[in-house]
């Protein structure tokens, strides 16, 4: 949970009793992003996509989620899910990771503004 939200709940009176340590996890570095990406990709047999995947890419992906894993989870996440439907409905352009896609995912996400 997020540093704000953790102060408060364990404020709460049910946590009052129960032992609890607050762990403070820093963002991961471009190439922990890199590794991530390329590990996941290869762990659900999507080798041939993890090849899509450029350095640029990697950087650009890194940019806009600042590093932190949460928001970089869901930026690929959209980015996935609008590649498939890309595929599924014969959009020939995005039907490969690009630029594009990352963009369209990361206004969706609303780490830019449109």
């Amino acid at each position: 949970m997020h540093e704000h939200e953790s102060q408060k709940i364990l404020k709460e009176p049910q946590f009052a009793s129960r032992p609890h340590k607050v762990l403070k996890l820093q963002n991961i570095s471009m190439q922990e992003c890199r590794e991530y990406i390329y590990t996941e990709l290869q762990n659900k047999n999507a080798s041939m996509l993890a090849g899509e995947i450029t350095k640029k890419h990697i950087k650009d992906i890194y940019r806009l989620s600042n590093g932190n894993m949460r928001v970089l989870k869901k930026l690929l996440y959209t980015s996935f899910l609008l590649i498939d439907y890309a595929q599924k409905n014969d959009k020939e352009h995005y039907k490969a990771f690009n630029k594009c896609i990352l963009t369209m995912a990361a206004i969706d996400g609303g780490l830019i503004n449109a």
